[in-house]
């Protein structure tokens, strides 16, 4: 799994091993492309992964889908949600996996990206946005679990979605989809 699905997760597999019992869930933590990597060299049985992502070859299930959110460094009340266009004035760290996405959003609405930071966790952007840095845009539920304050990005370009993909099914891969749908 990805860290950043864990809190979406996370109850499905307790679910899991209390349905089932005497199983050993082994979890494997990783960005996106190596557990899709693993998952094609038949080093994971299945994988939790975030689009965008090759999917050719797999059999998946969306579990949801789910909007980009904005982090602050302060806990200062804001709206819900914020438009494109006030982050255009806001020093950015983001996600080095998004950050084409982000890219091509900003540039299809015609606006400059201020970005100062780009790194290759989700957890590292939210805390340089906890200690100042500047706003981090993350998946939204990993922005949830910060000590700042988060609002959802108002642009539907700037979504992505949690999967389960896998190759062969087993008994248990076949539970877990059962619970996920």
């Amino acid at each position: 799994i990805t860290p950043t699905v864990v809190p979406v997760v996370a109850p499905y597999l307790c679910t899991l091993e209390k349905e089932n019992g005497n199983i050993l869930l082994e979890l494997h933590e990783g960005n996106t492309y190596q557990l899709k990597e693993s998952l094609d060299d038949g080093t994971l049985d299945a994988a939790v992964i975030r689009t965008p992502v090759n999917l050719q070859g797999c059999r998946y299930l969306k579990i949801i889908d789910e909007p980009m959110a904005a982090v602050y460094p302060d806990s200062k009340r804001r709206p819900p949600e914020i438009p494109l266009q006030t982050l255009s004035k806001k020093p950015l760290i983001l996600y080095r996996r998004y950050e084409p996405l982000v890219r091509e959003t900003f540039s299809k609405y015609s606006l400059d990206i201020n970005m100062i930071c780009e790194c290759d966790d989700a957890r590292t952007a939210i805390r340089l946005a906890e200690e100042g840095l500047g706003t981090a845009l993350v998946p939204r539920t990993i922005a949830m679990t910060c000590k700042g304050h988060a609002c959802i990005i108002n642009a539907r370009e700037l979504s992505t979605s949690l999967i389960l993909v896998w190759h062969n099914s087993s008994p248990i891969l076949t539970s877990l989809i059962e619970l996920l749908k």
